[in-house]
C-alpha cells in the first residue's frame, strides 16, 4: 500500500510544483530526459501495485484476501491475545499493561463489513477507470489507442482510492497492535492541498502528505542548487 500511495503522490507533487514554481520548472527542464523516465516509472508503479492491492487472485496479497484472514481470525484481535503481544514486549509493561487493557476494543462483525464495504466503494471505481489502463498498457503495453482510457481517469478519484485503502490498512493494524476501534476517517487527499499547508500542520504519519511534502522539499533544494 505505502509503494503505490509513495509513487502516486510523488509523481503528482512533482507536476504541481514544477506547475507552481518556475525556476523548479526550469530545473527540472534541464534535464528533461532524465525527470521523463522518473514520472513515467511513478506513474506505471503506481497504478501496477494499485492492481496488486485489488488482485482477485486467492493466493494474492491483495486487500481482499487480508480482510478475509482478519476475519477469519478474528481472535487475534481480542483482549487475550493483545495483552498477550503486550507483555511480550517486556522491560515495565507489567506496571501499565492492566490499565491498558480497559480501553482495549474488540471489534464486531459490522466493523469487517464496514472494511469490505470501504474496499467494495473504491474497487468499483478503479474497475471502471483505472484496470483497463492498468491491464492493457502499463502492464503489459498492448497495440492499441489508449486515449480514451486515460481520458477516462481522474485524479481526484484516484487520490481518494488511495488515501481510503491506506486508512483499512492503517485500521487494521491500529486494532491488531494497540486496540484502538477502527477509524476510517477521510484525510486530506488533494496534493495541491497538501502541498499549501505549512510543515508544522502535515501530518508525517499520513503516508500522502510525508511524501507529498518530502518531493516538495527535494525540488526546492534543487531549485536553489541549480
Amino acid at each position: 500500500m505505502n509503494e503505490a500511495t509513495q509513487c502516486f503522490y510523488m509523481w503528482d507533487a512533482i507536476h504541481n510544483v514544477a506547475q507552481s514554481e518556475r525556476q523548479v520548472y526550469d530545473a527540472i527542464n534541464r534535464f528533461a530526459a532524465f525527470w521523463n523516465a522518473v514520472i513515467r516509472s511513478l506513474q506505471a508503479n503506481s497504478l501496477i501495485v494499485l492492481g496488486r492491492i485489488f488482485d482477485t487472485d486467492s493466493q494474492s496479497h491483495s486487500v481482499g484476501r487480508l480482510l478475509r484472514i482478519a476475519e477469519a481470525n478474528a481472535d487475534i484481535f481480542s483482549k487475550a491475545s493483545l495483552e498477550k503481544r503486550k507483555r511480550s514486549l517486556g522491560g515495565n509493561v507489567g506496571e501499565w499493561v492492566d490499565e491498558y487493557m480497559k480501553d482495549v476494543y474488540v471489534p464486531r462483525p459490522r466493523d469487517f463489513q464496514a472494511l469490505r464495504q470501504s474496499v467494495k466503494r473504491n474497487r468499483r471505481i478503479y474497475d471502471r477507470r483505472y484496470a483497463p489502463l492498468r491491464n492493457k498498457y502499463f502492464a503489459h503495453r498492448d497495440r492499441m489507442d489508449v486515449t480514451g482510457l486515460f481520458a477516462n481517469t481522474n485524479i481526484r478519484d484516484l487520490q481518494r482510492i488511495l488515501v481510503s485503502l491506506k486508512h483499512v490498512h492503517d485500521a487494521l493494524w491500529e486494532l491488531f497492535t494497540n486496540g484502538r476501534r477502527l477509524d476510517l476517517r477521510r484525510g486530506r487527499y488533494s496534493t495541491k492541498r497538501i502541498l499549501k499547508l505549512p510543515k508544522h500542520v502535515r501530518r508525517d504519519n499520513d503516508e500522502q502528505e510525508w511524501i507529498a511534502g518530502t518531493t516538495q522539499g527535494f525540488l526546492n533544494y534543487l531549485r536553489e542548487k541549480s
